[in-house]
């Protein structure tokens, strides 16, 4: 386990449904990151609720309503909560450095990353960059969704940051749905134009940055994928953060690792199932609030439904 000298801000949205997802998200955080603190914005006052009682280390709670405003509002009853918390992301960074002076860089991460190394090398690479974002590197039959990824992005506070974040906000008010259209899809295709649009745009390189089922298939053997000292390695860049998305939690036991695509036997080994044991340590903590808790279990999926199924027992 390494152990940062760095101080991380970091924030991320979570509802009731990403509850155990967000709790594994902040362990993987307290193990890897030490120096850190997290922001989180609730999205119901049933997470609300359930993160006050756990009185989670280095966290500050941001109720919605707190970042919402009346053009936010205005388009909330028009898209699915999902499509809404994609709306949601620049406006959060904006509240953050509005109101945190001491805050000089955050990076936004989606709730179901969860890291498995420091997360220095984003720092190194994001160097005096004004934004840090990751590129896709989309494996070849996975569709279209950008070049780069939204789970994961760094803003400094400084005026070209702002200008991005600014722009960003005002075009997902326009348009941020969970299909595609034309050029867009989500939050995400926006940011296909920040490089050209906006100075001090940082593009990681590292394959350790973000890895994903997206982008899984380019790294399916060695030497794409290696393992050394405990440590898993993508390209010789040592892997500091995975997105899991696509990952439904079915119960306690059971799991369909992604719904849109085959996990390979390398990365359920290495990458899954330290994940499953963290999301099974959360269960566990919510349960021991609340027994009857089923949020964030896919309660109407069927296993035979799932594109890859998986169970998995500890004992």
């Amino acid at each position: 386990m390494s152990i940062s000298m760095e101080f991380y801000h970091f924030c991320t949205i979570i509802g009731k449904e990403y509850l155990l997802k967000g709790l594994a998200l902040h362990d993987s955080l307290e193990k890897h990151a030490k120096n850190f603190h997290l922001w989180i914005c609730c999205l119901d006052d049933i997470s609300l609720q359930f993160l006050k009682r756990m009185n989670l280390k280095n966290v500050t709670l941001i109720p919605l309503e707190s970042i919402e405003d009346d053009q936010l509002l205005s388009v909330k009853k028009s898209r699915t909560p999902h499509e809404y918390s994609f709306t949601l992301k620049s406006p959060l960074v904006l509240y953050i450095l509005n109101n945190y002076n001491f805050v000089n860089s955050i990076m936004y991460i989606d709730g179901d990353l969860y890291f498995y190394s420091d997360p220095k090398p984003i720092l190194n690479q994001w160097g005096d960059g004004s934004v840090f974002i990751c590129e896709q590197r989309l494996a070849k039959n996975i569709e279209d969704s950008g070049t780069y990824q939204a789970g994961l992005i760094g803003f400094k506070r400084d005026s070209n940051a702002f200008q991005c974040l600014e722009w960003w906000r005002t075009k997902c008010l326009e348009w941020c749905f969970h299909w595609h259209e034309e050029d867009l899809w989500t939050d995400q295709k926006y940011l296909n134009k920040w490089p050209e649009l906006f100075s001090g745009v940082i593009i990681s390189n590292d394959s350790g940055i973000n890895v994903g089922p997206w982008n899984e298939g380019n790294y399916e053997s060695t030497p794409d994928f290696n393992v050394s000292n405990g440590e898993v390695y993508i390209n010789n860049h040592k892997l500091v953060v995975y997105h899991f998305s696509g990952f439904v939690i079915l119960n306690e036991l059971e799991f369909d690792l992604c719904n849109y695509c085959w996990v390979n036997e390398d990365t359920l080994n290495h990458v899954y199932i330290p994940y499953i044991r963290a999301i099974q340590k959360a269960i566990g903590r919510v349960k021991s609030i609340d027994d009857t808790f089923t949020y964030g279990f896919a309660l109407r999926m069927s296993r035979e439904k799932a594109i890859h199924y998986y169970k998995y027992s500890n004992n």
